[in-house]
């Protein structure tokens, strides 16, 4: 389980529309909102909405070298170090702001993506930065690092999940035209075939760096 690490002020970096901080606020019981970092307007502008939730638009550098900062003892990226630049940077800033104790917690598919996909939006994902990468430069920057997998079965009606891909809620579907992610559900449509529901175990690949 991962409660244990929400204890103390959480700033979730590169959190987007606080979805997933407003999601952990709720099921961890936490007193202190979350702190959501996003360099997207568009994205805080949602965020500002969600229960839970205190925001901030910035980006991942000029956060951590911000004055609030070190007010924070935990971070959270969620689906969201691919879009660092520099990650080895970033996890040095981060474990020279965090006290003795403090944590990163990275919560990221695994390379092998446990949704259903096209056979191109597959292709495109296979070439994703691997999360053993992100490991070793957090162990570089100082870090003790564990890994694991937390996995929640769901079931999901697949006219919903269609609309979550045309809205390219998965960072792979930037990738794609409109036209292509059509052509995409229709490949996905026989795969699934006549079912109006379809369950999945849906994977997350976890790593926690402790100071």
């Amino acid at each position: 389980g991962l409660s244990a690490f929400f204890g103390g002020r959480v700033a979730d970096v590169g959190g987007g529309t606080g979805g997933m901080a407003e999601s952990i606020w709720k099921s961890a019981g936490l007193n202190s909102p979350i702190l959501v970092v996003d360099p997207s307007e568009k994205q805080i502008e949602i965020a500002k909405h969600k229960q839970g939730v205190t925001t901030l638009v910035s980006s991942v550098d000029e956060f951590m070298t911000s004055a609030d900062v070190k007010s924070y003892n935990k971070y959270l990226i969620c689906f969201a170090v691919h879009h660092f630049p520099d990650q080895q940077r970033v996890f040095k800033m981060m474990y020279n702001c965090l006290p003795t104790g403090g944590q990163v917690l990275i919560i990221q598919f695994p390379e092998k993506f446990p949704l259903p996909l096209w056979k191109a939006a597959l292709a495109k994902r296979a070439k994703v930065e691997p999360l053993d990468n992100t490991v070793q430069y957090l162990q570089e920057a100082g870090f003790t690092v564990e890994r694991g997998e937390e996995k929640c079965h769901r079931t999901i009606q697949k006219d919903k999940y269609f609309t979550k891909l045309r809205n390219r809620v998965y960072t792979v579907l930037e990738l794609f035209t409109t036209e292509e992610i059509e052509i995409g559900i229709k490949e996905l449509s026989t795969t699934l075939k006549d079912s109006e529901y379809f369950e999945y175990d849906e994977i997350y690949a976890v790593v926690k760096a402790t100071k």
